[in-house]
């Protein structure tokens, strides 16, 4: 597998009027078809296209609302076109439209909005939820180093950590410094590769469940025009992109996961559609955000869940992303004779 970053996820050449082609094809990683790319990539892609078509720099994205209308395959380039649907001082609204070869696999409507004046704090509400209380990111090693220091200690099979390696390597890339805290249930259970593990949310309601990861941006996140090939126009877009991608990660098998049933009993665990928001101003690329991650509800073989960015420090909730998920129960083997 190529190299994974924010910038070979969301590079983009035009090849029209608002029209647009991905450099890089999208990448596989948790689906159960390895022909599948991994949803994230054309969530990127339809906000770095939206952002090419916005010229005014003193906007930001606080909303993307978006449908998967099929899959996104690994073997193939994303073209996207994007239509102005809203121009005002106030607000930039773009619809994408995300292909290959001619066959729609994402739609999503972006919103910009005009910053905030400093003054306003003063005069409208401004308050958060409180973010949950897990082990900070400095007492915690990197993901990786974490995961080779469990099976040094005997407490994880190399064959488990191979797995997770390789079936998440590509976030592991794009994001190095990322941290799972150990209160979380993905963090015990390996994400579910070691889903029969005991762990502290055992005796909780479904519902009741979370994971936890903390991230923080990796130091380089390429914008502007290098050649033909465009990134995000700004850091601000670029980081917005981020999380969108790592917010999405686990959704599909979040309610499996929580459960504590192996990827393996689900055929299909894929996303239906998204909302994500950003709450405030732009988030920061130098600041750490704990990702909390919860099945609310699971029936008739879809999902809601929601995963919560919450800002280090001031432990305000910076930003959200809700998704509904179809679950579709694998077939049970039929018995060797």
């Amino acid at each position: 597998m190529a190299e994974i970053s924010l910038d070979s996820i969301s590079a983009l050449r035009r090849t029209g009027d608002d029209r647009f082609v991905s450099v890089n094809k999208p990448f596989w990683m948790a689906n159960s078809s390895k022909a599948m790319a991994y949803g994230g990539c054309a969530m990127v892609l339809a906000i770095n296209a939206a952002a090419q078509t916005v010229d005014d720099r003193a906007k930001n994205i606080y909303s993307v609302l978006g449908s998967f209308l099929g899959p996104t395959m690994t073997d193939k380039p994303v073209e996207l076109h994007v239509q102005n649907l809203r121009e005002t001082r106030t607000f930039s609204t773009r619809f994408v439209v995300a292909s290959q070869d001619g066959r729609a696999c994402l739609s999503a409507t972006v919103d910009y909005i005009i910053d905030s004046s400093p003054e306003a704090a003063k005069v409208v509400p401004d308050f958060s939820s409180e973010a949950p209380r897990v082990t900070h990111p400095s007492a915690l090693l990197p993901e990786r180093e974490g995961i080779t220091r469990r099976v040094e200690e005997g407490r994880l099979s190399a064959g488990l950590a191979k797995a997770f390696f390789s079936t998440f390597s590509p976030i592991l890339q794009l994001v190095p410094a990322s941290r799972a805290a150990p209160e979380g249930m993905f963090a015990q259970t390996l994400n579910s590769l070691d889903s029969k593990a005991a762990t502290t949310q055992d005796g909780l309601k479904l519902s009741d469940r979370r994971s936890y990861l903390w991230y923080t941006a990796p130091p380089t996140m390429t914008t502007g025009v290098r050649g033909d090939v465009l990134y995000a126009p700004t850091q601000a877009t670029a980081t917005a992109m981020l999380y969108c991608f790592l917010l999405d990660g686990a959704t599909g098998f979040t309610a499996l996961g929580h459960s504590k049933q192996p990827l393996q009993a689900a055929s299909a665990a894929s996303s239906l559609d998204f909302a994500y928001r950003i709450h405030g101003p732009p988030l920061e690329a130098a600041k750490w955000y704990l990702k909390e991650l919860g099945a609310e509800v699971a029936a008739s073989e879809r999902t809601y869940v929601e995963a919560k960015l919450w800002e280090e420090g001031t432990g305000r909730l910076a930003a959200t992303l809700t998704e509904a998920t179809v679950l579709r129960a694998a077939k049970p083997r039929a018995p060797k004779l």
